[in-house]
Formats: C-alpha cells, sequence, structure tokens
C-alpha cells in the first residue's frame, strides 16, 4: 500500500541520516539530503506532488539554519527549482562570503529564488515534473470546492 510505501521510505532516509552524522557528516549536508529526497518523493507534499497554486503552479518554501553560526537561509514562493532546501542551503552558504563589505541576503522569495539558482547553477526545471496525479486531483477538488474558475488542469 501507498502507506507501506511511504513508511519504508521513511525509514530508509532516517537511518541513513543517522549512518552520515555518524560518519562525520555534517548537519546541514545531512539535513539538505533528507529534505532532497523527501521533496524528491511523491507521497510527501513538498517538491514533487506539492499542493498547487490556484492557477496549477507548485511554489515551494525551504529553510536552513546553522545553530554554531546563527546563519539561515531562507526561500518562498519558490518555483521551477526541484530542491528548494538545496536553494536554501546556497544562500545560508553564500552568506559566509563577504564581496566588497556587502552581505547576502538571509532569504528570498519569488523571481529572486530563479534569479539566485541561476546565478548559483542549481537546475531549473518545468512545473510539470514537480505534478503529479494526487495533486492535480486535489487541485480540481479544491478549485471546485472554493468556487474558483477552472484552471488549465481540470
Amino acid at each position: 500500500t501507498r502507506i507501506d510505501e511511504l513508511t519504508e521510505f521513511l525509514n530508509k532516509i532516517c537511518s541513513q541520516a543517522i549512518f552520515d552524522l555518524t560518519s562525520g557528516c555534517s548537519s546541514l549536508d545531512t539535513v539538505t539530503k533528507v529534505v532532497s529526497q523527501l521533496e524528491n518523493c511523491e507521497y510527501t507534499n513538498a517538491g514533487i506532488g506539492s499542493s498547487l497554486t490556484r492557477q496549477g503552479m507548485v511554489e515551494m518554501e525551504a529553510a536552513v539554519m546553522e545553530s554554531s553560526n546563527g546563519l539561515f537561509g531562507g526561500v518562498s514562493c519558490v518555483r521551477n527549482v526541484k530542491n528548494p532546501v538545496v536553494l536554501a542551503k546556497e544562500l545560508l552558504t553564500s552568506q559566509k562570503k563577504v564581496t566588497n563589505e556587502l552581505i547576502m541576503p538571509q532569504y528570498l522569495s519569488g523571481d529572486g529564488t530563479t534569479q539566485f539558482a541561476l546565478q548559483h547553477n542549481i537546475p531549473l526545471c518545468e512545473n510539470a515534473i514537480l505534478l503529479t496525479k494526487s495533486s492535480k486531483k486535489n487541485h480540481r477538488k479544491f478549485l471546485k470546492l472554493f468556487n474558483f474558475p477552472s484552471s488549465v488542469y481540470t
């Protein structure tokens, strides 16, 4: 069943995270890897299979923080990036590099996330690869429930 598959998947990534952490991998790298796997799983509401906006688009958020130095990287309204957690991590990491006495922002939203992804060689993707049968079905259901006009996915 779907629940069994999800349970097996979650057990696998948790076991791998424990292994990575006990092998000396940083917590930032480990959490980025784990969340990326969640974003790549159609059974979660993150990344592939995310809930859709009224317009039928996937818009995502992600944030990471390092407690040792208080650095934070957060992104919202991210479109066309398969793994927004990678974008958030890159935003955090870029703050460690000061250029011309300027510090990089901690938070980006919307078009700024796409520009940042392009500048930092984070691949973009088409909205269509983030859609699943389930996300499109739920989208149609909620459009109807709230009396919104149909979208291209109905």
